[in-house]
């Protein structure tokens, strides 16, 4: 009982404040950054919560994608610190006053570990001017999952890329464009804040977003999910992983695409 009472109060301490907002951007197929929502993608209303039916195979074959690994570390965070800092700013006061600075996918992939051993992760940390820059570095484990990909996992991955062009468009009222090429080199983010309610460590990130609703402007997570023939959902690791990305953002909605093996899209539903 005193163990269970310990890992109580511990636990406590580890529960983050509400996520607060504090800025948006875009980034292009160059990789300069944009302030602003001028290149983020809205949710198509109309194909929410019904039977739909798309080939997430289609143009894969002119797939317009990153190179992955990517040497971009921080690049683009410190991009918009740069934009957002005046003559006589202290760093600290650019930073919102946080103490470590980060990509959301770093604090998730930390909140995940107790429960998920098996992945390895990486990062370098550096402390200039008292706050506290983490950066992920490709593990040995994660390089040689990407040198040994075959073209059936590279399709796979595509999939969910060709749900979000599905699902959304670059005008609230405009249709999908789905015979364009997908790319996945344009980026629409948030910058976030929030702090661990008894620590009062205080931490900046910037996390990327699918896209978001026009009429309240709430961003919205778009996954895809593989349905099976008992109609039971296979969850494995993802549920955690959906948690923590929506959890980092205060994101209320997932829409969650139902797919089969061969990448045929015949639902959707918002979880």
């Amino acid at each position: 009982m005193d163990s269970f009472k310990f890992r109580q109060q511990n636990s406590r301490g580890c529960v983050l404040d509400q996520p607060q907002y504090i800025g948006e951007y875009c980034v292009n197929a160059q990789r300069g950054i944009i302030l602003g929502r001028s290149q983020a993608r809205y949710l198509c209303n109309f194909r929410i919560n019904r039977e739909c039916h798309m080939d997430l195979n289609e143009g894969y074959e002119i797939f317009d994608a990153k190179i992955e690994p990517s040497n971009e570390k921080i690049d683009i965070l410190l991009k918009w610190l740069m934009l957002h800092s005046l003559p006589g700013d202290s760093l600290k006061k650019v930073c919102h006053d946080a103490d470590f600075v980060s990509w959301r996918g770093i604090f998730a992939r930390i909140a995940a570990t107790p429960s998920n051993k098996d992945e390895h992760w990486m990062f370098a940390v550096v402390c200039y001017k008292s706050v506290i820059f983490l950066c992920e570095y490709p593990t040995e484990q994660k390089l040689t999952m990407l040198a040994n990909m075959s073209n059936r996992d590279k399709i796979m991955a595509y999939w969910g890329f060709k749900f979000e062009q599905f699902m959304t468009s670059s005008h609230p009222e405009s249709v999908p464009d789905t015979k364009k090429p997908v790319t996945n080199k344009e980026e629409f983010h948030i910058m976030v804040k929030s702090k661990f309610n008894e620590s009062h460590l205080k931490i900046l990130y910037s996390a990327e977003t699918d896209g978001l609703y026009y009429a309240s402007g709430a961003y919205v997570e778009l996954k895809t999910m593989r349905f099976d023939g008992q109609k039971k959902h296979s969850w494995d690791r993802k549920a955690l992983k959906w948690f923590l990305q929506s959890y980092l953002t205060a994101t209320k909605e997932i829409v969650v695409g139902l797919r089969d093996d061969s990448g045929y899209l015949f639902a959707n539903y918002i979880s």
